[in-house]
């Protein structure tokens, strides 16, 4: 599912290039807090034989306000840009044009007060891949023995993740993969699997 009309700054990947656009980890960051673990509702408004588009509506933070459109919140804090959708003949799609509107001063209220993407100051992640820039055995010498801090970016099973070190240091934002020790998850299309992955992702 794609939200209609906006786009969001890319991650860097092992296939694309390891380097973020700006914002693009806090404007993921801030997308996994506010839905994950949420019951959403969504309403589509076109579609192609792989993706639908459409938008995203949380639960309102009282029971006096409506549901919070996730696109527009996301406009209004720069975590995204507005691109609309353009039909045939190079009009806005419908029932896309209303929102549009909305996008749009969404973001000049972002850009007026120079949030996410507007600030002039994005966060620009230089990835490192484990096996390919360096060996874990390496991280785990470098970590002494101590804890550090990761975010859990994939969950491939309840005991398989994809991690990226928070730490500063020369492992900053080091991706590799942890396997939990001495348990073992059935993988997500086996029984019980795609119930260990929920619990895991909550």
């Amino acid at each position: 599912f794609t939200l209609s009309n906006l786009n969001a700054p890319r991650l860097g990947t092992a296939r694309l290039g390891t380097v973020d656009n700006p914002h693009a980890h806090p404007s993921r960051v801030w997308l996994a807090e506010f839905l994950i673990g949420k019951t959403v509702k969504f309403e589509c408004h076109r579609s192609t034989p792989d993706r639908y588009y459409g938008c995203l509506y949380a639960q309102p933070r009282t029971p006096q306000e409506k549901p919070i459109n996730v696109a527009v919140e996301s406009a209004s804090l720069g975590h995204s840009t507005v691109k609309p959708f353009k039909g045939a003949g190079g009009n806005a799609a419908q029932p896309e044009e209303e929102l549009v509107t909305e996008l749009e001063a969404a973001q000049a209220t972002a850009k007026a007060a120079g949030l996410g993407l507007w600030s002039g100051a994005g966060l620009v992640r230089q990835q490192k891949q484990a096996g390919e820039q360096f060996n874990v055995s390496e991280l785990v010498a470098w970590s002494g023995g101590r804890q550090i801090s990761v975010m859990i970016e994939h969950c491939f099973d309840g005991t398989r993740y994809r991690c990226s070190v928070l730490e500063d240091g020369p492992y900053a934002h080091s991706s590799f993969t942890l396997q939990l020790a001495g348990v073992q998850s059935p993988r997500v299309a086996d029984a019980y699997g795609g119930h260990a992955k929920h619990f895991v992702d909550l």
